[in-house]
């Protein structure tokens, strides 16, 4: 497999970060040192890169929104069959739905139709296709001309739709980045980067946005609570993370697991003492339950909102393994994991994530401020020989920089963990300067 690295330098606080992630890596360090925009760094170059379509999906339906809005306004004009075809096929007045290509067409010539059977040509008509054309429509003959102007306009915005998703530009991606960090795209060309191998996948020297080979999935889970939302909540409103993982739980797939995945399975309702339950359709394709639960082995059963926060923790997980989404192929980020578990928990979390690894092959970026975790992922990745290489820590060190920034530095094998315990312990440096000071 080639070697999985993002590299981000002068950005935020920042200064020098190379991060491999190959099996399990670890980020360590103080607050506010750039943890989090790595691993959200990380979610989002892989996710668009994965889903570059809805990068150029969203640049069409920009593109489109003007010609949808007019073409919604004469659904009502349509022949009963017509207006059926295209109500079925998701094209309502309050909709906003983007016309497919060949529907478009359709709408179009059906329009021609009607108006050309003796309908008359009205001024608000006209000024309607005016205004999408940015031209002045004098009269009827005009009208239709520029009906079949409507059509090449449409025709020419899929050819550049069909060329960017061949080409796959950068541009997009560097947009959206910008979008969701809040800086310039200037600044993000010059400070992100990630290679596989010597290849370099999403970076300033890359034409296109590269197809990642080490995964074909990613997820990003900052907190437990995405638990609580249900599967009806309207999109747009969340972070994109959460987002996709609501999706995936309440689409209703359901598989058998294999050997693998029922130890991993087992095992994980010998921790919580219980079992998610997802929602699932029946062989018709229909809803069979529509929220999430948690059985207890007692039998005693709960919506998922209302468990304890640690059970949500292990819940997600467990419904990824449940969907098939926690592979080889799969890259899992998590942000804190032991905000919410008992100190107990904490170390079988370790335990689960090690064995993910071992078991099922997933991958793994992991922020962390808990001394507890680390040593129990080392501690277990250290039962096997090939986990525990593929156990990567790295910790934020201050340069002396004005403003500071910081520098992920990966420990040496010599050192193991022991620069992290010295990190962690100025939380007892500081109990004591306190004290000192009373």
């Amino acid at each position: 497999m080639d070697k999985l690295q993002i590299h981000i330098s002068n950005f935020r606080a920042i200064e020098d970060a190379q991060i491999a992630l190959n099996g399990i890596t670890v980020l360590t360090g103080l607050n506010a040192t750039g943890k989090s925009t790595i691993s959200r760094m990380m979610y989002y170059a892989g996710h668009y890169a994965i889903r570059y379509k809805e990068l150029i999906d969203d640049r069409m339906n920009s593109m489109l929104e003007e010609i949808t809005l007019y073409l919604l306004q004469y659904l009502d004009l349509l022949p009963d069959e017509e207006r059926m075809y295209f109500t079925f096929r998701g094209y309502r007045r309050f909709s906003h739905k983007p016309f497919e290509e060949e529907d478009a067409y359709l709408m179009i010539d059906t329009l021609q139709k009607h108006y050309e059977s003796g309908a008359q040509v009205k001024s608000l008509d006209r000024e309607r296709l005016g205004k999408v054309l940015g031209k002045q429509i004098k009269n009827r003959q005009a009208f239709f001309k520029e009906l079949k102007e409507l059509r090449s306009l449409v025709e020419e915005i899929y050819e550049l739709y069909r060329k960017l998703l061949k080409d796959r530009p950068p541009i997009f991606l560097r947009d959206k980045l910008s979008e969701l960090f809040s800086t310039s795209k200037e600044t993000l060309m010059k400070s992100f980067s990630v290679r596989e191998g010597t290849e370099e996948i999403v970076g300033p020297s890359r034409k296109d946005v590269g197809v990642f080979t080490s995964f074909d999935r990613v997820f990003y889970i900052d907190s437990p609570m995405i638990a609580n939302f249900s599967g009806d909540f309207p999109l747009g409103v969340l972070d994109q993370n959460w987002e996709e993982l609501i999706q995936f739980f309440y689409d209703g797939r359901t598989r058998s697991l294999s050997e693998s995945e029922q130890r991993v399975e087992d095992l994980l309702a010998g921790i919580t003492q219980g079992q998610v339950i997802l929602p699932s359709k029946d062989q018709d394709g229909v809803m069979r339950t529509r929220k999430i639960f948690f059985t207890e082995s007692s039998g005693e059963s709960y919506a998922i909102k209302e468990v304890a926060t640690g059970i949500k923790s292990f819940a997600l997980i467990q419904s990824l393994l449940q969907k098939g989404l926690l592979t080889e192929r799969t890259l899992l980020i998590i942000d804190e994991p032991e905000a919410h578990l008992h100190p107990q928990w904490t170390v079988e979390y370790a335990r689960i994530i090690t064995t993910l690894h071992r078991e099922l092959g997933v991958k793994f970026l992991l922020a962390t401020h808990s001394p507890r975790l680390v040593q129990s992922l080392s501690l277990f990745a250290s039962e096997e020989e090939e986990t525990a290489k593929s156990l990567l820590f790295y910790m934020s060190e201050p340069t002396k920089t004005t403003p500071v920034r910081y520098r992920f530095r990966e420990l040496t094998e010599e050192e193991g963990i022991e620069p992290i315990f010295s990190c962690f312990n100025t939380a007892y440096d500081c109990m004591n300067d306190y004290i000192a000071e009373e």
